[in-house]
């Protein structure tokens, strides 16, 4: 995958976070009604990590057998979750390369330093190539709900049509290094990076202001209610949030990222981004924005 980067971009390392994800084991069709509290406990224990850095990581099984690798993230920019991984065979169990999208709570991640992750996909060989999959030259368009709603059914024998009807779906490789206008149609900057978890789905955008927005040339990161994300892939992506709204006291050097990891950093972002979201509410309905 190809992004759009500046030098100096993704330099920092990640203070390694020490925690285990537990992940259901993965059947034909899993149903995640009910979580038991560990489970929970877990997800809020799983790390964010940037979508640049997950895209080409191998994936093994609990074996240890080699799966592939991501080849893509997918995500809900309506719910602004994670919600599938995609990987590539690598003609493992005789597939060719073709590719698959997998929920990505079925993911077992296990923190390093970043980078240095390792994904681990509890999945049966036989499931793994019954599973609904796609030629790498004919990606399903993520905006109708053909190949996913065939990859719900697959994975989940509850709330299917409600999973599958919910939210409009992007790849992470077609949002990083998208451009951003405001609503006037004036360059606001681009979208330099997605950050992700697997464990609770949760995915912000760092956003690379423009020098009239930010003379420092910072980032910050923005929920992805701050958008509006129009149709067609040829047209920018609108900034939802006025710019006096906007705390550029929050921002950082690109050169410097803060530890994703950190728990009073979480904490704290967790507080912000939900004020930011407010805020892309109201500006949203008082502009006519949707996404």
């Amino acid at each position: 995958m190809q992004f759009k980067r500046k030098n100096g971009f993704l330099s920092a390392v990640l203070i390694p976070v020490a925690f285990a994800v537990s992940v259901p084991v993965l059947a034909q069709n899993v149903d995640t009604a009910g979580k038991s509290a560990q489970q929970i406990q877990s997800q809020a224990m799983s790390p964010d990590m940037r979508a640049s850095k997950v895209i080409g990581k191998q994936v093994k099984n609990p074996q240890g057998e080699n799966l592939g690798k991501i080849e893509d993230l997918v995500v809900n920019v309506g719910t602004e979750k994670l919600q599938y991984a995609v990987i590539s065979s690598g003609g493992f169990l005789g597939l060719g390369d073709k590719l698959f999208a997998y929920p990505a709570e079925l993911f077992k991640t296990t923190a390093g330093a970043e980078g240095k992750e390792e994904f681990v996909l509890a999945v049966d060989k036989e499931q793994l190539k019954k599973a609904p999959g796609f030629e790498r030259n004919r990606k399903p368009n993520w905006s109708l709900n053909t190949y996913r709603s065939q990859v719900d059914s697959f994975f989940y024998k509850e709330d299917t049509a409600k999973r599958t009807a919910t939210g409009r779906l992007m790849s992470a490789s077609d949002l990083i290094g998208k451009d951003v206008n405001d609503r006037a149609a004036h360059s606001a900057g681009e979208i330099e990076e997605l950050v992700v978890n697997f464990g609770n789905g949760r995915t912000y955008a760092i956003l690379d202001f423009d020098k009239a927005w930010n003379p420092d040339d910072k980032l910050l990161a923005l929920p992805l209610s701050a958008f509006t994300f129009p149709g067609r892939p040829d047209v920018d992506i609108f900034l939802n949030i006025q710019r006096e709204k906007i705390d550029m006291a929050r921002s950082f050097d690109e050169s410097n990222w803060p530890n994703l990891n950190d728990a009073i950093y979480r904490s704290d972002l967790s507080g912000y981004l939900s004020g930011m979201q407010q805020q892309s509410d109201n500006t949203g309905r008082s502009s006519g924005g949707s996404k």
